[in-house]
């Protein structure tokens, strides 16, 4: 099932391979939101915009080239950014047929691996939104690409392009590290002889976090954390150390993981709708004998890393949220499950001698199922819920308020649309915790809880303007309930009093919506 003689790609490959890039990212262009979108979509296009600092460890890479896309002469700025989201996933499948060709005999399973996983729901839906997962899905596969065509002087290209996917996402590319190693087995004297160089390289690799500590030291719009200026705080952020209470929940158990085996394997199912999966468990098993033992053992390796091993390092709850966190993190694994459905096509198509029509009509019906599936959840070009709740609040804002926006459906929007559409421009934007937005009241890293509190409540006291906050009120002040936002009461005398005061322009939006 693998080709007679080592693949070496001709221009009709290339071309094969450019049209299918050609293809998916048009459908992930339009299929994107035009506008901002809910979750980190608006922080990724804020720091993006502002070249600022990203959540936790930064994603400086995926900001730089995200600069690049807000400089395209149409379109919002969001849906600049989603352009790059939509471009690396395009590029990942193009880079995933050329491995499948490089495996699998024949150009029908290669197409079936590479739209495979395109159309595949979490897939699309990472394609569609500034997000960082479809840029570490290219180094992934590109990886996979190097390996297989691995040479001596190869290896100076890998080393350079692990260390930039260290820049977009350390900890997916730390996990899948092993499995290179055994796929890079038989250069391993090679690896040692040039180890000097190759670690330069990987470092050269890693040179935007440089850029992005220094670059935390400017005043900026879009700064997680603030200035990093001493090795603990580098090491706090780029460690994700805040994010210990997130990652590892003292409830959590092996029940829990247990769960999330199972929500792993009902993915599996999903994303390659139960026929896709179906050859790739074919194709598992006959990987050893059709590709050998180095190559299979990679491939299982890397399928696992991300997914199952992943599973028991992480100590979620099983719960809505969390799943939801997890669902984007196997991109990795179901670039691996796409090889092994391309080598179960032409595993099915040899056992049963089918003809080159007959193995081209069921690939097309597989990916038929797999689209309509990842069509259903992923055509977004009109949503715009996200842009119209932003707005409206803003609208509703009491003029030259200092507005406290929380969580991760408001700070995001409400940010993307005052900072960079403009609107709003009398107001001023803070984050109670003192993380994101440069306006902050205190250094989240270097204050105590009590400091931070003393100085938010100093700040209120002497604020002559408005002050607002959404979602959720800051405890401890009478309100005036306005229902999208609420409004510190200073006229009332009991701190416990809320009085409730909702402009029509929120009746309607909620009517409308």
């Amino acid at each position: 099932m693998r080709p007679a003689q080592p693949f070496q790609p001709d221009r009709r490959d290339w071309a094969h391979a450019a049209a299918l890039a050609a293809l998916l990212f048009v459908l992930y262009a339009a299929s994107a939101p035009r506008s901002v979108a809910l979750e980190d979509d608006g922080l990724f296009v804020l720091s993006s915009y502002f070249l600022g600092i990203e959540h936790p460890p930064g994603y400086p890479l995926y900001t730089l080239l995200g600069k690049l896309f807000t400089l395209l002469p149409f379109g919002s700025v969001a849906y600049r950014v989603h352009l790059l989201s939509a471009l690396f996933g395009a590029a990942a499948c193009a880079l995933l047929w050329m491995c499948a060709r490089t495996l699998v005999e024949g150009r029908a399973p290669a197409w079936l691996a590479a739209l495979g996983l395109g159309l595949a729901p979490v897939f699309w839906s990472q394609s569609v939104i500034a997000e960082v997962y479809t840029l570490n899905a290219f180094f992934f596969v590109l990886m996979v690409w190097l390996g297989l065509r691995a040479s001596a002087g190869g290896l100076y290209w890998m080393a350079l392009v692990y260390g930039l996917s260290l820049s977009n996402h350390w900890p997916l590319m730390l996990l899948v590290g092993p499995a290179f190693a055994i796929l890079l087995w038989p250069l391993r004297m090679e690896l040692m002889r040039r180890i000097g160089a190759l670690s330069w390289l990987v470092i050269l690799g890693l040179a935007p976090y440089a850029w992005m500590v220094y670059r935390s030291w400017r005043a900026l719009p879009i700064s997680f954390y603030g200035p990093l200026e001493t090795l603990p705080e580098i090491w706090f952020f780029l460690s994700r150390t805040g994010y210990a209470g997130v990652d590892e929940s003292p409830t959590a158990g092996w029940l829990d993981r247990i769960r999330y085996l199972q929500f792993m394997g009902a993915q599996l199912l999903l994303q390659l709708a139960v026929a896709g999966t179906f050859l790739a468990a074919l194709g598992f098993a006959a990987q050893w004998r059709a590709f050998g033992t180095r190559v299979a053992a990679f491939l299982t390796v890397a399928f696992l890393m991300p997914s199952v091993v992943l599973i028991f390092l992480l100590g979620f709850d099983y719960d809505l949220l969390s799943k939801h966190v997890f669902h984007v993190y196997p991109l990795p694994s179901y670039a691996v499950a796409a090889l092994w459905m391309a080598l179960g096509l032409a595993w099915l198509s040899r056992r049963f001698a089918l003809r080159p029509a007959r193995t081209a009509a069921l690939a097309a019906a597989v990916l038929a199922l797999i689209g309509a599936l990842g069509a259903r959840a992923n055509f977004s070009s009109e949503d715009t819920w996200a842009e119209r709740y932003a707005r409206i609040v803003l609208k509703t804002l009491p003029r030259g308020a200092a507005v406290f926006p929380q969580g991760d459906t408001d700070l995001p929007t409400i940010a993307y649309f005052h900072l960079v559409e403009n609107e709003r421009p009398d107001l001023t934007l803070y984050e109670s915790k003192g993380l994101i937005l440069g306006s902050r009241l205190f250094h989240q890293l270097r204050a105590s809880e009590a400091e931070a509190q003393a100085r938010l409540r100093s700040f209120i006291a002497a604020e002559a303007a408005p002050v607002v906050t959404t979602m959720a009120p800051l405890p401890g002040y009478a309100l005036r309930d306005r229902w999208l936002y609420a409004e510190i009461d200073r006229a009332a005398r009991d701190p416990a009093q809320v009085t409730i005061d909702i402009p029509e322009e929120a009746v309607a939006f909620f009517e409308r919506a």
